[in-house]
């Protein structure tokens, strides 16, 4: 019979060992040892209802149990003392396309989708691949719920606003807006149906065509891609250093880079240090990226631009044992191959750990003293390291626009003293002997667009977009754009007249002579200009004053230099899109979605405008402007993600001919 614990016992919740006539603890505390308090009998009550959806499962499951027929005992198992092999899962950097699962609606579609999806934590694939499968339809019965992205409230430039309306998020996951349910009222209120547009962004499954390597973790990696023959590399470092994409994005130095061949293919007899294992993420990501630009080496003209960057990807744990500079270009190159392709959330996160080992390296801080004949190797370090800092730089901004998210640099812990000999270089024309120059590693590396736009991109941010920036007043926020504009108008007088944008384009304009590279560095000026000017103005639209009765001077102004810096970009981009490049297609591609959304958005807010049915042109344009734009085939992966922008500026396009039709025919008096 069990021991019945006394008082004292009881109450403290300790074992006590009844002895007669007290027990341990009441005679070492000299405690009177009473059994007082009533017994208590169990008996069998009533069934507690569950409580939670949980409990309520578990009720259910039992109940489920007790209810199949009961199984004959099965004699005892012999236990196999073999080591257990468990399937592949994802390591830490072994990405998905993504993020974070949102159960309560079905998922935007990965850009590198693919008929043949990988299978790790997802539905079946012969569901997923049919046109009518829906994610949410998979996850129905999930008891877990997250918050819709269309309510979720934060400062970012990803929040989207329109005339005092919060209209909804860029998608992380592929550029393009969806609808909060405000912003959807709204349109189907001027059109007279419901808007579609959030199907067309979170209608498929994220992990639809995730290239299998990609799920795979590093040491799970069995089929490990060897490197490929050294003359291999060494023939695509000599395509690289003639190439004129090297004067933009010099990813590597031919010298540095010769000894981390060396490093790469040294033969240790089968050991592999941190430092080679660098060395050969940073030749595979160099491999990517170049194939990626059909810069294929003649010894090898096969090479695959995806299984290289996955190599790349596979060895990243390693790496990030040791920052090195291998470690840093490998980051920066992985980032730059997928923001390429469009893969905005795999570029993002690429470039955060870039920016980490950028830091730990101090290349934000490092001063490169001029160039002499006596600099050896630690000034070709130094002045590496310069320039992916300002690559790194570069492309923070560029993310932060495009997803949405705040910086990973801050301006302030950075020394932003342009390159020497920038400015020098930077606009000048085609002039031979130049030529040389700047295809030397000492020289100053030009980047895409001016670095000194990206600047004044760093401080619309601060200014305008950080949470800081979400507590100003009106009056603070029309000051601040007013200071903007001053300094952005100072860099455009500052640019020569021969790639200086045009403040405001109604026609299309001749375009100069240029060589290729030339013509891409305008581009690029002239679209990331009236990108910017449009970003700027555009804060207005969260002003109190829409829907305060306030004065409405300052903001209806600010909004409509908005509206035209986005009409320009696409009267700019109708003139030059014979002369782009199309590898950098999905970089281009998101300045005209920029423009036609902020067009839309006006076209909805007051479709009775003058310019209403030049503003329609402009809408009913994109879609072929945009097919013009892929000047490159293709893969199979970025169909999907062309499909989705195709049907994304159709249907603005439809939406805003019917709010102008119904707005004009409601002045008639016929609705």
């Amino acid at each position: 019979m069990r021991k019945r614990a006394c008082d004292s016992c009881y109450q403290r919740k300790i074992q006590c060992d009844a002895a007669s006539p007290r027990c341990d603890w009441c005679r070492h505390h000299n405690l009177p040892c009473t059994f007082n308090r009533p017994i208590s009998t169990r008996r069998r009550g009533k069934a507690k209802k569950p409580g939670n959806s949980v409990e309520r499962v578990e009720v259910e499951q039992q109940r489920q149990q007790q209810q199949q027929p009961q199984q004959p005992q099965q004699p005892e198992m012999e236990i196999d003392d073999s080591p257990v092999v468990f399937d592949p899962i994802p390591s830490p950097l072994s990405l998905p396309p993504d993020g974070p699962v949102n159960w309560s609606a079905p998922f935007t579609p990965s850009s590198t989708a693919d008929t043949n999806p990988s299978t790790y934590g997802s539905p079946d694939s012969s569901l997923v691949t049919s046109p009518s499968y829906q994610l949410s339809d998979h996850f129905a019965e999930s008891p877990i719920r997250a918050e819709s992205p269309a309510s979720v409230q934060g400062p970012a430039f990803g929040k989207l606003h329109f005339a005092g309306r919060h209209l909804g998020d860029i998608s992380l996951h592929n550029g393009i807006p969806f609808l909060s349910s405000e912003g959807q009222k709204w349109i189907a209120s001027r059109t007279g149906e419901p808007a579609p547009l959030q199907a067309l962004s979170i209608s498929l499954p994220r992990r639809h065509g995730v290239h299998p390597a990609f799920w795979c973790s590093s040491t799970a990696h069995s089929e490990a891609m060897a490197l490929p023959d050294r003359r291999v590399v060494e023939e695509a470092l000599d395509m690289f250093m003639s190439n004129p994409f090297k004067r933009i994005w010099p990813a590597v130095d031919a010298i540095l880079f010769r000894e981390t061949i060396d490093v790469a293919y040294e033969d240790r007899g089968g050991r592999c240090s941190l430092e080679a294992v660098a060395a050969r993420a940073c030749i595979f990501s160099f491999l990517g990226l170049l194939s990626l630009h059909h810069m294929y080496p003649k010894s090898m003209p096969s090479l695959d631009s995806e299984e290289c960057a996955v190599q790349a990807q596979h060895l990243l744990p390693q790496v990030l044992h040791e920052t090195s500079v291998d470690g840093l270009q490998t980051c920066f190159m992985l980032a730059l191959y997928h923001l390429l392709l469009g893969q905005l959330q795999k570029a993002a996160v690429f470039h955060s750990v870039a920016c980490r080992m950028m830091f730990t390296l101090g290349a934000n801080t490092t001063v490169v003293p001029p160039w002499s004949s006596l600099a050896g190797h630690d000034w070709r370090v130094k002045n590496q390291l310069r320039k992916l800092f300002w690559m790194v730089y570069c492309n923070d901004k560029e993310i932060s626009l495009r997803t949405g998210q705040p910086p990973s640099i801050n301006d302030d812990d950075c020394d932003l003293t342009l390159p020497q000999g920038y400015l020098d270089f930077k606009y000048v024309d085609d002039i031979p002997e130049f030529e040389h120059l700047l295809l030397d590693d000492t020289a100053a590396p030009l980047l895409p667009g001016d670095v000194r736009l990206d600047i004044i991109k760093s401080r619309t941010y601060t200014l305008l977009y950080s949470a800081k920036a979400m507590r100003k007043s009106d009056a603070e926020v029309i000051r601040d754009i007013r200071q903007l504009d001053d300094e952005l108008e100072a860099w455009r007088m500052s640019v020569p007249a021969r790639y200086r944008p045009s403040l405001a384009l109604r026609e299309e304009q001749p375009q100069p002579d240029l060589s290729e590279p030339r013509r891409m560095e305008r581009f690029m000026v002239h679209v990331e200009y009236h990108h910017l000017v449009a970003t700027i103005h555009e804060a207005t639209g969260r002003c109190r004053s829409w829907t305060a009765q306030q004065s409405m001077e300052g903001v209806r102004s600010s909004l409509a230099l908005a509206v035209e810096a986005s009409r320009s970009t696409m009267v700019y981009l109708r003139a030059v899109v014979h002369h782009l490049m199309g590898e950098v297609f999905w970089m281009a591609v998101f300045y005209p979605i920029s423009a036609i959304w902020t067009i839309f958005c006006n076209i909805i807010h007051n479709p009775l405008d003058p310019l209403a049915d030049a503003d329609l042109d402009l809408l009913n344009s994109a879609p072929q402007l945009i097919q013009e734009m892929r000047l490159r085939r293709l893969a199979r992966d970025e169909m999907t993600h062309m499909k989705m922008v195709d049907d994304f500026v159709a249907e603005l396009a439809r939406l805003a001919t019917r709010a102008v039709l119904k707005a004009r025919a409601d002045e008639r008096g016929f609705c």
